[in-house]
């Protein structure tokens, strides 16, 4: 799909309109003292060997709608950087599964964790929902 600059903003500003809406919603709902907000975004433009990574989502629009401070962007600095842009990748693998010495995460792209005594590694292995969706749609699912 191609758009227009306008239409780019647009977009990323209704998306960050519209995550400040549910995260609003779930902070009253379930009582949360929140410190920071944590805001991926959503991906639009991907490809790190190039050197950009683009995600949607405007932080600003989620920081004044909901009053919090809100971390951002947490992909690009990695590609930067020269990595995937992936950087919580192998933290949260860590955290979450540090007995294991790899992990696997299968979702839009698979991605792989390795883990040694000194080094942490992470990188993008092959596109897997991404593809499974068009078919599994084409089958009624």
């Amino acid at each position: 799909m191609k758009a227009t600059a306008l239409e780019y903003v647009q977009t990323h500003n209704d998306y960050g309109s519209y995550t400040a809406e549910v995260l609003k919603h779930f902070i009253h709902q379930f009582h949360i003292k929140t410190d920071v907000i944590g805001v991926h975004g959503h991906t639009v433009f991907h490809q790190p060997a190039n050197g950009y990574t683009t995600q949607i989502g405007n932080a600003a629009i989620i920081a004044a709608e909901t009053k919090c401070l809100v971390a951002s962007d947490f992909r690009s600095m990695d590609v930067a950087r020269g990595g995937q842009g992936a950087p919580l990748v192998p933290i949260g693998d860590k955290l979450l599964f540090g007995a294991y010495s790899a992990c696997m995460n299968i979702g839009g792209f698979a991605n792989i964790s390795f883990f040694n005594e000194n080094t942490q590694s992470a990188f993008d292995i092959c596109p897997v929902n991404i593809v499974m969706n068009p078919i599994a749609e084409s089958l009624g699912f």
